[in-house]
């Protein structure tokens, strides 16, 4: 039966008249505490990235793994992208009338081949295939696509120290490991801070930890410049950092090393580890950054490029890991050394209180209460995990989130897939009450507007836009995979403007409704029902 807009505000008042109803005979609903029974808890070592324990704070994502000998941060950072991109294939774009004809072309040739109900003409028919290779050969350069923000290791001696539990609190995003050291428990706590770029671990009680290393993040085959590491001794702690540059032009055979420009971007690190530590390897490893030698590195860790600290004695440990971008700040090398100073200077206990404020209110606007437990665990780990990666103000997340090592979350550029892939993590975000979270992916649609409307314009012939299959979250001029399929999926446009009307219908926000009408009415007039229309009359 078609449901109209009158029968879905009908429902969405009931529901809402329901929902008071059920909070004011029920004032003591506490979304924090009941969050806080849904602990995830692990009892065996957790050494691959897909087991580990996930942290974020809406922009800085951390996985944590844990080996027998050594627990890892692995950080990510929603906008910490190689940002260069190649567009050279968009002169070989042909307009859709003529690709047309080069499908009706490969389609007959099938035909005179014997083969009527070949499909993927576009790979099968070798006319086909070298225009799809053509288009697609920007798209097959690894960049643009996320680039991990590195991983800290604290390493302990086996024969001395037993991994005996961990547990993830799911209420403030509080990470807990239970360690016995000859016998004795000792426990390591870690954070991501909601109220700023920064993440926290320290321990409990005095152990003997080896050492602490950082491992900048190392692609032979990315052709960005290498980063720069940097450690040195203070009073009673130790410092390193390390900054990676992201050059905004993409290299080409003419021009293989692009000259800087006022567009790069890049991510800078600092971190303070308290007590005495020996900085050992730096030089060593500076060499290697500064000889590009670190590419041909083994994959054996200890033979890569880092930051290692060694600890000589017992001792509590305290890292302060402080992670900026432009975005976040202008001077982003100055900015992460204060802000890593400032921060390791608050107790840990003062630091929690104040990030456990934004998961109070983030709980208070959508705690429930279940007789299905197990139901009730689901809400309240998957709230967790999304707030965990989306964020007003913050760049909204590709395939993978804001979670990644290595080439983990870098496949297929890690961009944004537009068919249902970047709006997957959005579904939930009204009926949880959490409508400001739909605001990165508002956000999103606004950027590729100027790139939708003018492929539509002179691929299409069509007014409005054109909203493409993939797109990435850094500046760029041309629709980024135009191959077909893929590349005419003229479906997607309405999909992709879809939850900026849902938008509205839960807030009935006048304003948000004037922000995102031109993009509802670009997709629109773009839409072959409405392409006959004259362009310049109103859509209602």
């Amino acid at each position: 039966m078609a449901h109209t807009r009158r029968d879905f505000l009908a429902a969405a008042g009931a529901a809402s008249l329901a929902a008071a109803h059920a909070a004011s005979s029920s004032t003591e609903l506490n979304g924090f505490e009941i969050a806080k029974r849904h602990q995830i808890v692990r009892e065996l070592p957790t050494p691959d990235f897909f087991e580990g324990m996930l942290l974020g704070n809406g922009d800085i994502g951390v996985c944590v793994t844990v080996r027998p000998d050594a627990l890892g941060l692995h950080i990510g950072k929603s906008d910490s992208w190689d940002i260069r991109v190649s567009e050279e294939s968009a002169s070989h774009v042909l307009p859709f009338s003529e690709l047309l004809d080069l499908w009706k072309r490969a389609s007959d040739e099938a035909k005179r081949q014997g083969k009527p109900d070949m499909i993927y003409l576009e790979r099968e028919i070798p006319f086909f295939r070298e225009y799809t290779e053509k288009v697609a050969a920007s798209y097959a350069k690894t960049w643009p696509r996320p680039w991990p923000c590195g991983i800290v290791w604290v390493h302990w001696d086996v024969p001395r120290f037993r991994v005996v539990r961990q547990m993830l609190d799911c209420s403030s995003g509080h990470f807990s490991l239970e360690l016995e050291e000859n016998g004795k428990p000792v426990r390591l706590h870690a954070f991501v801070n909601t109220g700023t770029g920064h993440i926290c671990l320290w321990s409990d009680s005095p152990a003997r930890f080896r050492s602490v290393a950082y491992y900048p993040n190392l692609d032979s085959h990315a052709q960005l410049p290498l980063p720069r590491i940097d450690a040195r001794s203070l009073a009673g702690s130790t410092e390193f950092s390390a900054f990676q540059l992201f050059p905004a032009t993409a290299p080409t055979s003419e021009i293989p090393n692009p000259p800087a420009s006022n567009r790069d971007r890049n991510f800078a690190l600092h971190a303070i580890v308290q007590g005495q530590w020996r900085i050992e390897g730096l030089a060593e490893a500076q060499r290697q950054l500064q000889t590009e030698s670190a590419n041909e590195a083994s994959d054996w860790q200890d033979d890569r490029p880092r930051v290692f600290l060694k600890s000589p004695s017992a001792q509590p440990l305290r890292l302060d890991i402080a992670l900026f971008t432009p975005r976040d700040h202008a001077d982003t090398v100055a900015h992460a050394a204060a802000e890593a100073k400032r921060l390791s200077a608050e107790p840990v206990g003062q630091l929690q209180n104040v990030s456990d404020r934004y998961w109070r209110e983030l709980w208070s606007r959508s705690a429930v209460e279940f007789e299905d437990k197990e139901l009730e665990r689901w809400w309240y780990h998957n709230q967790y995990w999304v707030a965990c990666c989306l964020r007003e103000g913050k760049v909204a997340p590709g395939l993978f989130g804001n979670w990644t090592s290595g080439k983990i979350g870098t496949a297929w550029h890690g961009d944004y897939h537009m068919n249902y892939n970047t709006q997957q993590v959005f579904w939930g975000v009204f009926s949880s009450n959490h409508v400001e979270q739909h605001l990165p992916y508002i956000q999103v649609v606004e950027d590729l507007l100027a790139m939708s409307e003018d492929y539509a314009r002179t691929k299409f012939k069509l007014p409005g836009a054109y909203f493409p299959h993939s797109a990435y979250p850094v500046p760029s001029q041309v629709v980024p995979y135009p191959a077909p399929p893929w590349g005419y999926e003229i479906c997607e446009t309405p999909w992709v403007v879809q939850s900026l009307w849902w938008h509205y219908l839960y807030t009935q926000d006048e304003a948000v409704l004037k922000r995102v009408y031109p993009l509802l009415r670009a997709a629109a007039s773009s839409s072959p029902l409405t392409s006959s229309r004259d362009p310049t009359e109103s859509i209602t």
